[in-house]
């Protein structure tokens, strides 16, 4: 059986961790420092920042468009 493994860093130490999938979500100790911590995919993470950064800008220059249509029309 192939085990699936995500990246994350430690938040104590820095140390880039290969965690099993299995452990998403539950408390983990790392193997260098022995600091505790809950992991999470941070890949994940990225993506949805990214995805909500993208609605955001997208929100932002319907905004605008609406103030300079106000603004010609006076």
């Amino acid at each position: 059986m192939c085990k699936i493994n995500f990246n994350e860093s430690c938040p104590v130490c820095g140390r880039k961790l290969m965690v099993p999938i299995e452990f998403l979500g539950l408390e983990v100790q790392c193997s260098h420092c022995k600091g505790f911590f809950r992991a999470r995919d941070e890949g994940a993470r990225s993506r949805r920042v990214w995805e909500m950064r993208s609605t955001l800008n997208e929100r932002a220059d319907e905004l605008v468009l609406r103030y300079r249509g106000s603004r010609t029309d006076r």
